[in-house]
């Protein structure tokens, strides 16, 4: 089994299992939300409801949205590429896409949930995407095993929840963690031990170690390496890390091997692989016991930002709801009957006098019989006759 180092490069494509994910027909690589774009635009409404059109990857679909198409990036999760212009088609990609064309079939009524920033850079909009049952598509793709939890700030509302399905779907090996699916990064591992077990050259053996080289550089470079931000989650896990020792172990155990070795150099080198062997499993003891504990931490922060957003959530919709039912009711006047009065029969009211009219006396006369000129005195009521 001859294997050279064009081999050992051809095996890596398959085992970058998750780098980025398309987003429309036309994709562009997929670099971390910078500030500004985060900045950009926020969240105006909480959710809203569409009509799926079409399904473009395994995290990326098209709706209807109030009669407009609307692309739709699925939040806190990432499947393997099969669009990406740069990349080749990733393991399991077109099955995750399936998966997805499965799920949300042309004409499916969905649910979608926003976080802090409603758009990308590419102005999708990204949200968790629910069935009208409930069921939330976005944890079910990581149940399912094709796809990884992930965080772009400030976006984080439903990573503990895919992240909790992603552990899932290790447990149980299923999808990217199954050592069936010869992509895979166990099935990988169990092949190329298989092969180093069964070399018979040194040349064939330096082609399987050079391969081994890659791959370790590979799990040590996920939890890191910004080119890898995306696997962070798997890279972080016990079962990766379990995996990157199987390697180191596979690497040890082969590199000094040659068919000419005698046994005492056998014995020799077993001593030494198991002292190197003891001192790896205490580093990556306690590099697993960090990653466990820092996976813990933010399980905790995110399921503790879900509360106090549900929490207020609800607080602001039952003031509004209190308010609303204040400003309903009316409160109507109550009409006290009249009082009874004091006399129930009283006596008829006498009618008022009439008045009655008097003739003015008449006015006597000083100077009877007088019928010469008269001279007033001031104010014109008395006179006498003129001289």
């Amino acid at each position: 089994m001859k294997i050279g180092i064009r081999r050992a490069i051809l095996v890596i494509p398959a085992l970058l299992l998750l780098v980025g994910c398309s987003s429309t027909d036309e994709v562009q690589p997929k670099p971390e939300p910078s500030a500004t774009s985060q900045a950009a635009t926020t969240t105006q409404a909480l959710s809203a409801s569409a009509t799926v059109k079409r399904v473009i990857d395994g995290d990326t679909i098209e709706v209807d949205d109030s009669g407009k198409a609307t692309v739709i990036r699925l939040l806190n999760i990432d499947t393997p590429e099969t669009k990406h212009p740069n990349k080749t088609v990733q393991c399991l990609g077109p099955e995750a896409t399936e998966f997805l064309e499965r799920k949300l079939p042309a004409g499916t009524q969905v649910h979608l949930e926003y976080d802090v920033q409603k758009k990308d850079k590419y102005d999708r909009t990204l949200a968790g995407v629910f069935l009208l049952d409930g069921e939330f598509v976005n944890e079910e793709i990581a149940r399912s095993g094709f796809g990884t939890a992930v965080v772009f700030e400030p976006n984080s509302k439903f990573y503990a929840r895919v992240l909790n399905a992603q552990n899932m779907a290790i447990n149980t090996k299923t999808g990217l963690f199954s050592p069936d699916i010869s992509c895979s990064i166990p099935a990988q591992i169990n092949a190329l031990q298989s092969r180093m077990e069964s070399a018979q050259t040194q040349e064939e053996l330096d082609s399987l170690l050079s391969e081994a080289d890659l791959l370790i550089e590979i799990l040590e470079k996920v939890p890191t390496d910004e080119a890898f931000t995306h696997l962070a989650s798997y890279g972080a896990t016990f079962a990766a890390q379990k995996q990157l020792i199987q390697l180191k172990d596979l690497k040890s155990q082969y590199a000094q091997t040659i068919p000419a070795q005698s046994a005492v150099d056998d014995g020799s080198a077993g001593e030494t692989n198991t002292q190197h062997d003891a001192a790896e499993m205490e580093q990556v003891a306690a590099e697993q016991q960090a990653a466990a504990q820092r996976i813990a931490e933010e399980q905790a922060e995110a399921a503790q930002a879900e509360a106090d957003r549900v929490a207020s959530e609800q607080a602001e919709a039952a003031q509004a709801e209190a308010d609303r039912v204040a400003a309903e009711q009316v409160v109507q006047p109550e009409y006290a009957p009249a009082p009874a009065p004091d006399n129930p029969n009283p006596e008829p009211a006498q009618p008022a006098p009439q008045p009655t009219y008097q003739e003015p006396a008449p006015v006597q006369e000083p100077y009877p019989n007088y019928t010469g000129p008269r001279c007033y005195a001031p104010g014109g009521k008395t006179w006498k006759p003129c001289p």
